[in-house]
């Protein structure tokens, strides 16, 4: 029988925080031994002059107005699903207390409203759906029913804030998860990356492993970044599909809460199958799951 342990370590470094290196290495080993043989074959015709020290500048700072621009969506996406459950968790305790002061609001019900949000989100998130949106609408009818029972205005325009902001934080995490920051300049940076490079690899600085050396450094540095911004530029993704994407386990957590409260505050019959069924199967009731 052959050994697990080589594909298990394989396995470990393609998933985990080495896995973009694991995929650039290759490519820069290929440059080294490309610019080795040029040097071989007497190709290196371009002689080193400060210019190239500029062009090698300017790509930098190219580079790094694109990280700065696209780091600044990343952290704001990095907030969004704490905000959400943020906003779910208080939702809920408002209205726990509204059931005290008035046993006949009907909590399982909110409760069940809260439990599609998060399901939707996620899903949103991932297959580019709107569900979201209609499922915080949805709190509008435990509302509505908070004020047919006499619960004073200012407490349900506080409700109110915390739904929009639900609605606020879907908007913008889904707005980061499909448009591309300055798409014209991923094009430039391709095209000026692919320019340096042929530079380099005909360019004659010092020794021959020094150049090979020289070209493969700049080019890890480079093609590392390169392959880095589209995952900061899509930062949402299905659980375990990367190790720099922003995790929404606070999504799933708040979920499950709720779907516990839900089972435990007396649901019978029917429903409290369905909810049992949902807490097994990974997804709320009257919601279809995903294949996420």
């Amino acid at each position: 029988m052959a050994d697990p342990r080589p594909r298990a370590l394989a396995r470990t470094l393609i998933s985990g925080r080495r896995a973009l290196l694991v995929r650039t290495a290759p490519l820069v080993l290929i440059l080294g031994a490309t610019k080795l043989l040029v040097d071989r074959l007497g190709w290196e015709f371009i002689e080193a002059t400060p210019l190239h020290t500029s062009i090698v500048a300017g790509a930098i700072f190219i580079i790094g107005l694109m990280l700065s621009g696209i780091m600044s969506d990343y952290k704001e996406s990095e907030r969004l699903p704490t905000d959400t459950a943020a906003a779910i968790e208080t939702i809920y305790r408002d209205g726990a207390y509204v059931k005290e002061l008035y046993p006949d609001f009907d909590l399982a019900g909110l409760t069940e409203r809260l439990a599609r949000i998060p399901h939707h989100m996620r899903a949103d998130l991932l297959g580019g759906g709107k569900g979201t949106v209609e499922a915080a609408e949805d709190l509008t009818a435990s509302f509505l029913e908070m004020d047919r029972l006499g619960v004073p205005p200012n407490y349900i325009t506080r409700l109110k804030q915390e739904q929009a902001l639900v609605v606020r934080n879907l908007m913008r995490a889904a707005y980061i998860q499909r448009i591309s920051f300055l798409p014209s300049a991923y094009t430039l940076v391709e095209i000026m990356l692919a320019l340096l490079i042929t530079l380099l690899m005909f360019t004659r600085v010092s020794t021959r492993m020094t150049d090979a050396i020289l070209l493969g450094f700049i080019s890890l540095i480079f093609l590392y970044i390169l392959g880095l911004l589209p995952v900061l530029d899509s930062p949402f993704r299905a659980s375990g599909a990367g190790p720099d994407d922003v995790s929404l386990f606070q999504i799933d957590d708040i979920r499950e809460t709720m779907l516990s409260r839900l089972a435990a505050s007396g649901v019978s019959g029917g429903d409290h199958h369905d909810v049992e069924a949902s807490r097994g199967s990974g997804h709320s009731p009257g919601v279809p799951p995903t294949g996420t």
